[in-house]
């Protein structure tokens, strides 16, 4: 108990010094740094989530079982072109899924409601076209959105003739 207590205090003591949510500033520095060495512009970077296994809790019944048939909890994060973490949420329960568990994240709900703000739209480099958003890069696991994207999930025949 001794060492749950003392975690709980450190995080919430040091939380806000440790990991700050990114200012518009600091995106537009990811976008930046994606664009410049992955050559994709306008992201702010790439979420996952991964299942740390832990000892089933006491009286938590199937809450941390995940579907890889362990108990665990939710790591779900976002890191930039370094692979550095810019923002990470722990703790969810092991029985949700990636894309339930960064729905109800601070992030993610600070989007939707437009109490963050993010680099501002604009035309890809080079294009004359429409002003697109900055976008998170995601898995399949994840729904698609304004700002975020996933990879194609299907598979192209490239046989020449």
């Amino acid at each position: 108990m001794i060492v749950r207590s003392v975690c709980r205090a450190i995080r919430l003591t040091m939380k806000a010094e440790m990991l700050p949510l990114p200012t518009k500033e600091q995106w537009e520095s990811i976008a930046a740094g994606f664009e410049r060495k992955a050559n994709f512009p306008h992201c702010l970077g790439a979420v996952d989530g991964k299942h740390i296994r832990l000892v089933c809790p006491f009286k938590s019944g199937s809450m941390y079982y995940n579907y890889k048939q362990y108990f665990s909890v939710v790591l779900m994060a976002i890191a930039d072109s370094e692979y550095r973490f810019v923002y990470v949420d722990i703790g969810s329960y092991g029985k949700d899924c990636d894309s339930s568990v960064f729905q109800r994240s601070r992030l993610w709900r600070s989007i939707e409601n437009e109490n963050i703000e993010l680099p501002t739209e604009k035309c890809l480099p080079g294009a004359m076209g429409p002003q697109l958003p900055h976008v998170f890069i995601a898995d399949e696991a994840f729904g698609l959105h304004r700002n975020l994207l996933r990879p194609l999930t299907f598979k192209f025949n490239l046989t020449l003739s």
